[in-house]
C-alpha cells in the first residue's frame, strides 16, 4: 500500500514555493480632469482644442463631424495628428453613454499615448 503523506508534503512544499516566489504587479491607473456638466471654458475655446463627443451607441464625433467608430483608422489618425500639434482633447460624454463605452475610449486614447495632462473629461 502506498502512503499519501509524502505526496501531500510535496504538494504543500510546491504550493509554498509558488506563493513565495510570485510577484504581483500593481495596476497603473490614469488620472484625468473631470468636470460635471458641459461647460464652455476658456480652454475649450482655444484653437488647439479637439472636441470629442461620445454617443450612446459607442461612436464618437470629432469637432462636430459625423460620428465614427472608436477603433477606426481615421479616428486613430486624427488623434495622432492632434498629438503632433500639441492639441488639447476635451471629451464630452453623452448622458446615455455607458461606463463601458467611456472606459473603452479612455483605453484607446491611452494606447495612442495621449498624455494625461492634455485630456479633459466633461460628464
Amino acid at each position: 500500500m502506498v502512503s499519501l503523506t509524502p505526496l501531500i508534503d510535496i504538494i504543500f512544499i510546491l504550493l509554498l514555493f509558488f506563493m513565495l516566489t510570485t510577484q504581483f504587479n500593481r495596476l497603473q491607473g490614469t488620472t484625468i480632469a473631470v468636470e460635471a456638466g458641459l461647460s464652455s471654458t476658456a480652454a475649450t475655446e482655444e484653437n488647439n482644442t479637439l472636441q470629442l463627443l461620445l454617443f450612446p451607441d459607442g461612436q464618437i464625433s470629432i469637432n462636430d463631424q459625423p460620428p465614427v467608430a472608436i477603433k477606426t483608422q481615421s479616428f486613430e489618425q486624427t488623434i495622432a495628428d492632434a498629438l503632433n500639434a500639441d492639441t488639447r482633447l476635451v471629451l464630452n460624454i453623452d448622458d446615455a453613454a455607458t461606463l463601458q463605452q467611456m472606459t473603452e475610449l479612455l483605453d484607446t486614447l491611452h494606447q495612442l499615448d495621449v498624455p494625461e495632462d492634455s485630456l479633459k473629461v466633461n460628464l
